[in-house]
């Protein structure tokens, strides 16, 4: 009795093992697709050229601008010189 548990308790545990490599296997082939894509994409959209609009040179000073955040507070451009400042102008439909 005691060597028929012991049997039973090892073919369960192999049934285990056997699910988590199969769920792993699974994961692997999921990311390797990912991979395989992102550089198919990445391959196929060529290099990306960036251009400034007209009239625009680097270096060039811009105007001062006053815009509100989300606090009602404001901030003036010109506040922050010498600092890297990313602005993000986007709308929602």
């Amino acid at each position: 009795m005691k060597l028929d548990l012991i049997f039973l308790s090892f073919i369960i545990a192999k049934i285990h093992v056997y699910k988590y490599l199969e769920v792993v296997n699974m994961n692997r082939k999921i990311l390797i697709t990912c991979i395989v894509v992102v550089v198919i994409n990445l391959i196929l959209s060529g290099p990306v050229e960036y251009t400034l609009a007209a009239g625009v040179e680097v270096g060039d000073i811009v105007d001062n601008f006053t815009l509100p955040d989300f606090d009602g507070n404001t901030h003036n451009l010109f506040d922050y010189e010498g600092h890297v400042i990313f602005i993000n102008f986007w709308a929602v439909i």
